[in-house]
């Protein structure tokens, strides 16, 4: 068993949904509609993971799921482009890391889809800002409390 790394990440963030403002999951809400589409922008201010340096770089999360996320009954999908700056070890870890695979806030979210340890990273150019979308593979389900 590989050991985690000590990682930190101070930053900024801002997210926007397809819901109502206010947004009903900072209430722990289910969403309007039956579903949420939704943007999280990221710029890591300070950050490490072990001895790889990750201050200044950026990230956009992209996602959509039906059901209510709080409740353990939600399904679907998300995925992030990172900083075209991000070196190869970089964009490796990214996406462990807001995946929830090395623990923390991130870990949390992700427990609540029963699918979150099976997300499978798969990188490469994409549009002409030249950002790398980094697809967390397989579909996404709630657990159940």
């Amino acid at each position: 068993m590989t050991e985690i790394p000590s990682w930190q990440i101070t930053g900024d963030w801002f997210d926007n949904c397809s819901c109502a403002v206010a947004c009903p999951c900072t209430f722990a809400q289910a969403p309007d509609n039956g579903f949420c589409e939704s943007v999280l922008f990221w710029h890591i201010r300070h950050g490490h993971y072990g001895d790889i340096n990750l201050d200044g770089l950026s990230f956009v999360r992209v996602g959509r799921w039906e059901g209510d996320l709080w409740a353990g009954k939600a399904k679907g999908s998300a995925g992030i482009f990172i900083d075209d700056r991000a070196d190869e070890r970089q964009t490796e870890v990214l996406p462990r890391i807001f995946g929830g695979q090395v623990g923390g806030f991130p870990a949390l979210v992700a427990a609540l889809f029963a699918e979150a340890g099976k997300f499978v990273a798969s990188s490469a150019r994409g549009s002409p800002s030249r950002s790398r979308p980094t697809v967390l593979g397989g579909e996404q389900r709630s657990r159940a409390r």
